[in-house]
């Protein structure tokens, strides 16, 4: 074969090569493209190319009555050994709960928040340990409400030192209920406000495409209490709860 003649062929060889590189990328790119409707609108794409949808969001909100009071309080004591620390304060913790059964509650009402006992050291340098530090706090959990304050007078009359807050809050079975109430209000405000765009859009709902949903219950809170201001019959009142739900949905529209 003479030099001319493998030059010309190579030399198509290369084009044809070119060419066909060339073809690919318009056909892929082709394959991109949004579809374009009658009116001349690029259609948005969901998962399927064409997919139309309207996305909103609902809000659903549940106020109600809590069923449940949780309070945190403790005993803090201090001596000059651990050993002592320890033991005052597990005898005036001791005294706590025995006052606490003495109104009805029972072991399940109670829980171990923390127990710590650290060594507390003299603000002159050098620095030295001038004793230690015992601290125990519990959990109290009961349903009648209207027993938050006598609960709270009677821990501190038999020695506790800490009241560090009170939380109100449903029980299982009743947060269950306000949950489920709160998305199902999510939900029906975020089809009123699809039904409302829809109408003004002049399109028609056809479908549901996606649903995500989201919750959350906001519980009334008492902050830490000073014991100073504790007295007889302290007054607690429970506020309200609320159970806050959001819904967004995309609907299918045609």
């Amino acid at each position: 074969m003479d030099v001319r003649r493998e030059y010309l062929l190579t030399t198509l060889f290369v084009l044809s090569l070119v060419v066909g590189i060339f073809a690919g990328y318009l056909i892929a790119n082709q394959q991109q493209l949004k579809p374009i409707n009658p009116s001349g609108v690029a259609l948005g794409l969901g998962s399927e190319e064409g997919l139309k949808t309207i996305v909103v969001t609902g809000e659903g909100v549940v106020t109600t009555e809590p069923d449940l009071v949780e309070l945190s309080l403790g005993v803090q004591t201090f001596a000059e050994s651990a050993e002592e620390a320890l033991r005052l304060n597990s005898e005036r913790m001791n005294k706590v709960v025995e006052s606490l059964k003495a109104l009805g509650l029972s072991e399940d009402n109670f829980k171990t928040g923390s127990l710590t006992l650290s060594p507390q050291y003299s603000r002159e340098e050098p620095h030295s340990i001038v004793g230690y530090r015992a601290t125990n706090t519990i959990i109290i959990k009961f349903t009648d409400l209207s027993m938050a304050g006598k609960v709270i007078d009677t821990a501190v009359s038999a020695g506790a030192n800490r009241v560090l807050g009170i939380y109100f809050k449903l029980s299982e079975e009743k947060a269950a209920e306000v949950k489920v109430e709160a998305l199902k209000l999510a939900a029906l405000d975020a089809k009123a406000k699809a039904e409302s765009i829809a109408s003004a859009l002049d399109v028609e709902i056809v479908g549901v495409y996606k649903v995500s949903e989201s919750y959350m219950p906001v519980y009334p809170v008492r902050g830490g209490f000073d014991i100073a201001e504790l007295k007889a019959e302290t007054p607690v009142f429970p506020g309200e709860v609320q159970g806050r739900a959001s819904v967004q949905v995309e609907f299918l529209i045609k």
